[in-house]
């Protein structure tokens, strides 16, 4: 059903005017790969050194082996362990061969996701998938992100057709790395979709976990927990922002490489910082649980909200887009509130980003959607910038560079402005859901398994 001329998305505009012919998806996705490869090969090779230590670690682990993974990347989930372990069938005992076997996967995957947005998505999101891992650059085929960020792009587009994969899609990225598993509390709700989506998290998920402690054990399975709270702060974080911009005017603060491979910032309130950005994750849960009852629930409980009002057919398309921004706002909660911000993590927004270009805004809050793509796409590039072009300047022992500090704190200040920004759309759609809704207010019949093509 096309919307009318006063609700029609930009996404109809944008498909009224623009030649969105298949040849536009290939010249762009060819082009900018291009650019990432010459940038790659010429300006920041070492960021496949990641990928040289999963070869170098996995090398301890016999390929047939009847003792377990052991000490062997524990900072890894299992299942994201047996991932990079496969690898070596192909690779066979060369790193270097294990490199490009790596790269070439992440090639494969993010084809997929380009190809699978432009014939069964809106072509819009698939420009926007480009455009967004382009500001990334080539970090995004040496690390291991790309896989959860592709099974959080599957769970945001089959979120209504394929309720179960989607909470599948979850479960499977919480097993690659942990984050995705706090996605689910805004898919969850009464209605059919919400409750297939948990079942499919539940199913897969924990079928993982179980597969996981059977074959490694306990230790083992939840290691990449201590791992994580052992850590530091570390130097691109958040929460380490002050620290680093004084660390230009004062020696009171050092930076070095940790026992966690990674570089932490030492010095002064140091440890302060760590337990607030330890308690600042309860934050992160309390906003998925609120956008959980807000969206699944509708509010029930809250005065002037009923359940039947969010459940209504006319929300349809309301209830859906709550739920995207839900999707973003805690992705971005998770990166602003985390004492570690690698720069792989801006990787996880891609795929809900894209989804999200084909949602139908109301009229007042399409220049808030502008802003969220504008925003988005600024943190993406000014993070490349920042890692791997300009990051000797900004972790060398002493005369730390002062550019780019200053885009350190840039960057993580317009990402703070972002996760308030959509988890201020997400809470205010999600809000709006469980209001009974005014008698003039159009409907849609819009079925939830049908989407706007760019």
């Amino acid at each position: 059903m096309r919307p009318s001329h006063g609700t029609a998305s930009g996404v109809e505009r944008l498909r009224r005017h623009l030649p969105l012919s298949g040849w536009v998806g290939v010249v762009a996705w060819l082009g900018t790969r291009s650019v990432m490869a010459l940038v790659l090969a010429t300006l920041c090779l070492y960021v496949r050194e990641d990928v040289g230590y999963y070869a170098v670690q996995l090398q301890s682990v016999p390929m047939l082996r009847s003792h377990g993974l052991g000490g062997t990347l524990v900072e890894y989930p299992v299942p994201a362990v047996w991932l990079l372990e496969a690898l070596r069938v192909p690779a066979g005992a060369s790193s270097t061969v294990y490199v490009y076997a790596f790269a070439l996967l992440m090639v494969l995957l993010d084809t997929f996701c380009c190809w699978a947005l432009w014939t069964h998505h809106s072509r819009l999101g698939a420009l926007l998938w480009i455009g967004f891992t382009f500001c990334i650059g080539p970090l995004l085929w040496f690390r291991i992100d790309l896989v959860p960020a592709v099974c959080v792009l599957v769970a945001a587009h089959q979120r209504s057709r394929r309720p179960v994969l989607s909470g599948a899609a979850v479960g499977l990225g919480a097993a690659m790395k942990l984050w995705p598993a706090l996605l689910v509390l805004p898919l969850l709700g009464v209605d059919r979709a919400g409750r297939r989506r948990g079942l499919g998290l539940v199913g897969l998920g924990g079928a993982l976990g179980a597969l996981s402690w059977l074959a490694e054990g306990w230790t083992r399975s939840v290691s990449p927990l201590g791992w994580q709270n052992g850590r530091g702060l570390q130097v691109e974080s958040v929460w380490a922002t002050p620290l680093m911009a004084a660390r230009l005017v004062s020696d009171g603060w050092h930076v070095r490489l940790s026992r966690y491979n990674a570089y932490e910032v030492f010095g002064p309130g140091v440890p302060t910082l760590v337990r607030l950005a330890s308690g600042s994750m309860l934050v992160v849960v309390g906003l998925g649980l609120v956008l959980c009852w807000l969206i699944g629930f509708g509010g029930a409980g809250l005065p002037g909200h009923q359940l039947s009002a969010a459940l209504a057919p006319e929300r349809r398309r309301d209830r859906d887009r709550a739920l995207l921004l839900g999707l973003v706002a805690m992705i971005c909660a998770v990166i602003v509130a985390d004492k570690t911000f690698s720069p792989q993590y801006m990787i996880w927004l891609a795929g809900p980003f894209a989804v999200l270009s084909s949602a139908q805004w109301r009229s007042g809050d399409r220049r808030h959607g502008a802003v969220l793509v504008v925003m988005t796409l600024c943190c993406a590039a000014l993070t490349q910038l920042i890692f791997p072009l300009n990051y000797s300047a900004l972790v060398t022992a002493t005369d730390p560079g002062v550019a780019v500090s200053a885009l350190l704190v840039a960057r993580n200040a317009l990402m703070c402005v972002l996760a308030g920004h959509s988890a201020a759309l997400a809470l205010s759609g999600a809000w709006r859901l469980g209001r009974p809704a005014p008698a003039h207010l159009p409907s849609s019949t819009q079925p939830d398994d049908e989407e706007p093509h760019a």
